[in-house]
């Protein structure tokens, strides 16, 4: 990625101050550059309300963000204030990515926060593409699919290796649906969410137990098996010492340590815990013992408990 003006590293250093966007308007204004009636569009729309106005300003933003260089008809895109919010890229987007790696290094999409892909391939060449750009502001990222009928076989997606996702030290939500072949050296330091799902857990559950995040508010776990023994560290609160809410649904809580989950040291901290265990493909199944009784006392503190 090209350097950033300083107006432009202005709006990474503090994204949510529209002054800031006003300024950066003003300048691209009078430099003759169009975005500049495009960042004014945006912040006009935000405070005009339903009606003749508010019509005419979001037809004139169309008209602008299509004609931005690099915006093409691959991808769908949200827009913020004259730059690529979020950006999802469906199954059916062209897979070489040139046409990614061109929209990144346009002055639109500096400032992209959440990408969303579910391309039907590993995901290496979008991470070592996000690695090479290094977007200053991403925060979230969504990789893979989930099969609404959660049948056997769903996760079969091969991801390949994730190792390159912790270069973006600012993400702050993570959502992997799919195979991973390798998941390197997690260190996180800004990761609030992670939420996994995959066909078997013990490759990643191991290197989740040695990872670096220390603002970990939030592990979503889903699979259809899992080792008894790699649960346990989740269940002592090991390397967890800021989580709040935790799932492990499906198989991602053997049958094995259902007994000890009520007096497993990581309750006492949590608000909230998902342990939907049932077949989803089969939703009038249950497989839950009686090892967990959701009336126990010692879950009483938490503010949602979803037990079946």
């Amino acid at each position: 990625m090209a350097p950033l003006h300083p107006l432009e590293q202005a709006l990474v250093e503090d994204p949510d101050n529209r002054a800031a966007y006003e300024v950066y308007a003003d300048w691209l204004l009078a430099a003759g550059d169009p975005r500049g009636e495009l960042v004014r569009t945006h912040l006009d729309l935000e405070h005009t309300p339903p009606g003749p106005e508010a019509d005419m300003l979001t037809t004139r933003a169309a008209e602008l963000e299509a004609a931005c260089p690099g915006v093409s008809s691959s991808g769908s895109i949200d827009w913020r204030y004259g730059f690529i919010d979020q950006l999802f890229i469906g199954a059916g987007e062209d897979e070489d990515l040139a046409w990614l790696a061109d929209l990144l290094e346009q002055p639109v999409g500096r400032l992209i926060r959440k990408i969303e892909s579910n391309l039907p391939q590993p995901v290496t060449p979008l991470l070592e593409l996000l690695a090479k750009v290094k977007p200053p502001l991403l925060r979230h990222l969504e990789l893979g699919s989930w099969n609404p009928r959660h049948e056997p076989g769903e996760y079969e997606c091969e991801l390949g290796d994730m190792s390159e996702v912790w270069v973006h030290r600012r993400l702050e939500q993570l959502t992997v649906c799919g195979r991973v072949t390798g998941w390197g050296a997690i260190d996180a330091p800004s990761l609030v969410s992670f939420d996994l799902g995959a066909y078997h857990l013990t490759d990643g559950l191991t290197a989740m137990e040695r990872a670096h995040w220390p603002k970990l508010e939030t592990l979503a776990l889903e699979c259809l098996s899992t080792g008894a023994a790699d649960v346990d560290w989740i269940l002592a609160g090991k390397n967890l010492s800021q989580l709040k809410h935790l799932a492990l649904r499906r198989g991602a809580l053997p049958e094995e340590r259902e007994h000890a989950v009520a007096a497993a040291p990581i309750v006492r901290q949590l608000e909230t815990l998902d342990l939907n265990l049932c077949a989803w493909h089969q939703p009038d199944s249950r497989r839950r013992s009686e090892a967990v009784r959701p009336k126990d006392p010692r879950f009483a503190h938490l503010k949602t408990f979803v037990c079946k």
